[in-house]
């Protein structure tokens, strides 16, 4: 039996999506060879594949109209099927199964959940040693047919097949891959019946969604990583939007008009959460950055103290909560570390398109309403919610996932931690573009950030609020949340 990395076969047409997959697998720690990743410079091409394949342990199928029509694609399945290697086919769009995939069972790309499934089916298949386990082929016994199907050992599949008076067994002791009898099968030497549809499996990335295959402005209930240490991103789609104060806003002043229609004219990524302590310490692990000296508030003032850090902002924190005591520069640093351990576009969002992204078609204050509420962010509501005792002032950060989410799937947008964007401070928006653009300010060694934090009154955590910070200035209310281009 061959142990190289799995092959993957797609069409032209579905590079993008087959490049994104052969990587997302990659971080998940599944081997994979994928042509455009794998050959190098100045090899022979045709030669290359051939061999990459004649190697590979088994071939992932992308399939759509144009793979099933393709002739490479058709003799990449066939050459697997015929040396007895696996083949896992991913369907990525609706068309007609070539004839010697439909006994083996897919995983559609099309629903939430199927990239975890793919890497959990593809992991258990390289611990089995039965090579029919892993093709997802039909063992005949006497008393019947038993479904050995790596891609069955999904709870929907698992739960249809229960229904059916299936049974579930494990090969090789506990902890081997999930095979499903027919009903009236015993299990045989070597197989254990366990006792549920499918064992959950606590370890692996989270339900995640195909980029191409997410709607935008659905990031309530769908959402992507690029890499585990990463932040998990939603899709935000293009449109326009009245940016600045309206003009009932009752918290609107001079630094949030003239309000005016701005235009996003791409769908971007934008993380649901700011970055957490947690995803941040990674980066300083990695880089060593030096990250010590921060304003921390002390009773009513902010002091600079050398020893204040990300790690120690002046209150307790935990991984799960926003970074703080992060300057402008540290923020980018992140994006930049982002981006070469991911190879995609990550940056800091513009301030245009962080309002367009918090007010997620909303047109009040907050995207919840015209009232703040501290039941429903994190800010300092002494001035206003005295009866709700101590949470009107928590005097430090929550989770950065606290609270539900705005209509696009976005948590925290008001309060908890100022955000930092990529634009230069400027007075107004007298003369700003309308294109949602980065714009440079008068001063750019100033720079905005939204949002307000844990330490601001209502009036500083709308949609619309602004301020400005240097663009070296670590503060205890300073975080941030990345964008990633789609293009």
């Amino acid at each position: 039996m061959s142990e190289g990395p799995i092959f993957v076969s797609y069409s032209r047409r579905n590079e993008d999506f087959a490049l994104d997959l052969a990587t997302r697998l990659r971080d998940a720690g599944v081997a994979n060879w994928i042509d455009q990743i794998d050959i190098p410079g100045g090899q022979p091409w045709k030669a290359t594949l051939e061999r990459a394949l004649e190697q590979a342990r088994g071939v992932i199928a992308i399939l759509s109209r144009p793979a099933v029509a393709s002739k490479e694609v058709q003799y990449e399945i066939a050459y697997a099927l015929e040396r007895a290697r696996f083949v896992y086919p991913v369907l990525i769009e609706d068309c007609e199964l070539p004839a010697n995939l439909k006994p083996i069972h897919y995983v559609d790309f099309r629903r939430k959940g199927a990239l975890e499934r793919m890497i959990r089916d593809l992991k258990q298949t390289a611990a089995s040693v039965g090579e029919s386990i892993a093709r997802g082929e039909l063992r005949r016994r006497q008393r019947g047919t038993s479904w050995a199907m790596t891609a069955a050992m999904t709870d929907g599949v698992g739960r249809e097949l229960a229904s059916q008076g299936c049974t579930p067994v494990r090969r090789g002791g506990a902890g081997g891959p999930i095979s499903w009898l027919e009903p009236g099968v015993a299990p045989s030497a070597g197989e254990i019946a366990v006792g549920g549809p499918v064992e959950a499996v606590s370890s692996g990335p989270k339900p995640l969604t195909p980029i191409r295959y997410m709607e935008a402005g659905g990031g309530r209930t769908e959402w992507f990583k690029d890499i585990d240490a990463g932040p998990e991103m939603v899709l935000v789609p293009a449109g326009s939007f009245m940016m600045g104060a309206q003009a009932d806003d009752p918290f609107g002043h001079e630094a949030l008009r003239p309000c005016r229609k701005v235009t996003i004219s791409r769908a971007f990524a934008i993380a649901r959460c700011a970055v957490t302590v947690g995803e941040f310490h990674a980066f300083v692990q990695e880089t060593n950055r030096v990250m010590n000296g921060a304003l921390v508030k002390r009773g009513v003032e902010w002091l600079h103290e050398a020893d204040a850090s990300y790690l120690n902002p002046g209150f307790a924190q935990e991984a799960s909560h926003p970074v703080t005591c992060v300057s402008w520069a540290d923020a980018v640093a992140y994006t930049e570390w982002l981006e070469a351990k991911t190879n995609r576009s990550y940056r800091l969002p513009s301030e245009a398109e962080w309002e367009y992204a918090a007010r997620a078609g909303t047109t009040a204050p907050y995207w919840f309403g015209r009232a703040a509420s501290v039941t429903v962010a994190n800010y300092w509501g002494l001035d206003v919610e005295k009866g709700h005792g101590a949470i009107a002032f928590r005097e430090g950060t929550v989770p950065a996932a606290a609270f539900p989410p705005n209509p696009w799937g976005l948590f925290n947008v008001h309060g908890n931690v100022c955000e930092h964007t990529a634009d230069g401070f400027r007075e107004n928006y007298f003369g700003s573009p309308l294109d949602g653009m980065t714009v440079g300010g008068l001063e750019e060694s100033y720079r905005v950030l939204r949002g307000g934090s844990w330490a601001d009154t209502r009036s500083a955590i709308t949609s619309a609020s602004r301020l400005q910070m240097g663009h070296n200035i670590r503060c205890a209310h300073n975080g941030f949340r990345v964008v990633r281009d789609l293009i």
